[in-house]
C-alpha cells in the first residue's frame, strides 16, 4: 500500500471521477475509475498521501470542473439519483 490509507480513492487521471485502488505495491498502486473504467498507476516513491485524496476539496473541485470543461468532459452530476 504505497500510497497509504489516504490514497484508497483518488481522482482519475482521465476523467477526474473517483478511482478505487485495485493493486497495492511498495512503490506504486493501481487504480480503476468508477466512472470511465480506465485503469492507471500512481507512483508513490516520494511518500504516501498525507491527507485523504477523495472527495476533493472545494478548491480542487473548481479546478477539476475547469479541466473537465477544457477536455470536453461533461460536468459531474453532483446530486445523482439514489439507487432504488
Amino acid at each position: 500500500m504505497a500510497g497509504g490509507p489516504h490514497a484508497a480513492i483518488v481522482a482519475c487521471i482521465h476523467c477526474f471521477g473517483p478511482a478505487d485502488r485495485t493493486a497495492e505495491g511498495t512503490e506504486a498502486d493501481g487504480y480503476r475509475c468508477r466512472e470511465c473504467g480506465k485503469c492507471f498507476t500512481v507512483d508513490w516513491r516520494r511518500g504516501p498521501a498525507e491527507k485523504p485524496l477523495w472527495p476533493p476539496t472545494a478548491a480542487e473541485a473548481v479546478l477539476i470542473e475547469q479541466l473537465r470543461k477544457q477536455r470536453g468532459i461533461r460536468p459531474r452530476d453532483t446530486n445523482p439519483p439514489s439507487p432504488t
